[in-house]
C-alpha cells in the first residue's frame, strides 16, 4: 500500500511539472463553467469529492485542469441541466451515478445537451437548379449513355 501512494504522488508531481509548461489559457466565463461543475460536484458527492478529488490540492487541480478542455464550453444552464440528469438517473435507481466519478459526470452533462435528431431545426432543401424540362433532358442523356 505504501509502495502505492509512493507511485500516486510521483506520477502526480510529474504531471504537475509537466502541467505548468503546457497550461491552456481560458476565458472568464470558461473558468467560470469549470469551477460551477466542480461545486455541484462537491454538492452532489460531498464526501466522496473530499476523499478522491479534494485529497490534496495538488490532486484536485490536476483533476480540474484535466478536465476542463472538456467543461469550458458549456454554459452555467447546461451543466445544471447536466445535474439534473444525474440526479434524476440517481433517483430512479441508476447505480453507475452512486459514486463519484468525475468522467461519468462530465458525460451527463454532455449527455443532457445533446440534441438528438429529432430535436434539430428543419433544414428546407434548396429549389432545384434545373427545370422540369431540363431534368427530363438529363435523364435521356444518362440513359443513352447506358444502352451504349
Amino acid at each position: 500500500m505504501k509502495q502505492a501512494n509512493q507511485l500516486i504522488n510521483n506520477v502526480l508531481k510529474n504531471q504537475t511539472e509537466n502541467h505548468s509548461r503546457s497550461q491552456a489559457i481560458y476565458s472568464k466565463e470558461q473558468i467560470a463553467s469549470v469551477k460551477y461543475f466542480f461545486g455541484n460536484l462537491k454538492l452532489t458527492y460531498p464526501r466522496e469529492y473530499s476523499l478522491n478529488v479534494a485529497a490534496t490540492p495538488e490532486r484536485e487541480s490536476l483533476i480540474r485542469n484535466g478536465s476542463a478542455k472538456y467543461l469550458a464550453d458549456y454554459t452555467l444552464e447546461q451543466i445544471d441541466k447536466g445535474f439534473d440528469f444525474i440526479k434524476h438517473e440517481k433517483q430512479m435507481g441508476e447505480t453507475k451515478y452512486l459514486k463519484l466519478d468525475v468522467d461519468l459526470c462530465i458525460g451527463a452533462v454532455r449527455e443532457a445537451n445533446r440534441q438528438r435528431a429529432a430535436h434539430q431545426d428543419f433544414v428546407a432543401l434548396p429549389p432545384p437548379t434545373l427545370t422540369k424540362a431540363e431534368r427530363n433532358d438529363e435523364l435521356a442523356k444518362m440513359r443513352a449513355d447506358l444502352d451504349l
